[in-house]
């Protein structure tokens, strides 16, 4: 088994004790149930993928194929586990999943007795009001900017089901199937190549992004939570753009952690026991390879070579804390999501910004503006209507 990685400098005296949110889930019906299945196949995974001496980053579940071919929704990290599972295990051509009303709503058919797949979905739940004391020792609730009382909230989750899309029908004789479209776009780089300028241009951009300080020097490079700095090697002393870039990303995402962004409990007592450490590593790591696939990074010459080199980053060393409660590395796949997302806002305003955003992302939908309110009777309809007895409910649509 390989030694453990450590790239977070701690100087004698520096840590001190913080405060966190709590990370407890509140569950609905079989949800724990799927949740310590995901995170015992997560680590059944790094397991073989430990013994195998292949970067986990290899693996299918975190390459993050599992969507929904018909909204280009990705599923979380935590389901892509279930989703690739559910896919070798039953022969599926493909980990492309919908619901049952995307499903019915495109046109297909279910036939009776399909069974579907259990996925995880995260929620808010409201709790009790806040309340504050008046100098009368009375309690009164606390209050937002539009008056309305404020209310605790607890993170929850339950289960709902999607379908594979090699369970469902077309009936439409007169219309092509999607599917073939939907199988021949998965199959396919999903970027175009990209060669070593771009990876150079996207190097530089990136870095501009950065708001913490980087110093250049040495060979070794890591991240100092105290300083909120990061320190990297020289650009001459990286094999490749893309290893400068990557592990640049993952020093980026231990900074993302900090008390003053996403503040981890996991980058704070990283010292302290293996599990702290393993759980922030395993989240950088999936939340770094997550950054190089989305803007294709790793489609070029240069992936056999990555590909070996994140061979420094395994996490066998960090199996055991992880067996002593599944859960948690279900929180850090939750959490590498969050920092996923909070890396690629940032990343992505510096690439527009740099008129490069192009190169390395596909055009988004634009966002249709809500409309102006107006006054209810401006919504009703001519007395002459004909159509005010025609139905104008539509089914609401589950975007999983």
């Amino acid at each position: 088994m390989r030694q453990e990685h450590s790239d977070i400098v701690f100087e004698p005296g520096e840590w001190t004790e913080g405060k966190f949110k709590k990370t407890d889930v509140h569950f609905t019906g079989e949800t724990e149930k799927l949740f310590i299945k995901i995170g015992e196949r997560l680590i059944e995974r790094l397991e073989t993928n430990d013994r195998s001496g292949i970067p986990p980053w290899q693996d299918p579940v975190f390459q993050l194929s599992g969507m929904n071919p018909k909204t280009g929704y990705k599923y979380g990290n935590e389901n892509q586990v279930l989703l690739m599972d559910d896919t070798e295990s039953r022969g599926f051509k493909a980990p492309l999943y919908m619901s049952f009303n995307d499903a019915i709503n495109t046109g297909f058919a279910m036939p009776k007795g399909t069974k579907g797949t259990p996925i995880i979905q995260r929620f808010g739940m409201k709790g009790k009001a806040i309340e504050t004391t008046n100098e009368s020792g009375e309690s009164q609730p606390v209050l937002d900017t539009n008056g309305e009382p404020q209310h605790f909230w607890r993170r929850a989750a339950k289960t709902v089901t999607v379908f594979n899309i090699d369970q469902l029908e077309w009936k439409h004789e007169d219309k092509p199937d999607p599917r073939i479209k939907w199988l021949e776009e998965f199959k396919k780089p999903q970027l175009k190549a990209i060669n070593n300028d771009d990876l150079v241009t996207f190097r530089d951009s990136y870095l501009k992004s950065i708001d913490i300080p980087i110093t250049r020097g040495g060979t070794t490079n890591y991240y100092l939570p105290k300083r909120n700095a990061i320190n990297l090697a020289h650009s001459d002393n990286f094999k490749s753009p893309l290893q400068e870039i990557s592990t640049t990303f993952h020093e980026d995402a231990h900074a993302q952690g900090h008390p003053s962004k996403l503040n981890r409990q996991s980058l704070n007592d990283y010292n302290i026991s293996n599990a702290h450490r393993g759980f922030e590593e395993l989240l950088v790591n999936v939340a770094a390879q997550q950054l190089v696939r989305h803007y294709g990074l790793d489609q070029n010459e240069q992936q056999q070579a990555y590909n070996a080199n994140e061979d420094a980053y395994n996490l066998g060393w960090a199996i055991p804390a992880f067996k002593k409660d599944p859960l948690l590395i279900v929180e850090a796949m939750r959490q590498s999501q969050q920092c996923f997302e909070s890396m690629k806002t940032r990343i992505d305003a510096q690439l527009k910004l740099d008129n490069v955003h192009h190169i390395f992302c596909k055009p988004e939908p634009e966002k249709v503006e809500p409309a102006p309110l107006a006054n209810k009777n401006a919504y009703k309809k001519p007395a002459n209507d004909d159509s005010k007895y025609k139905s104008t409910t539509n089914q609401l649509r589950n975007l999983i």
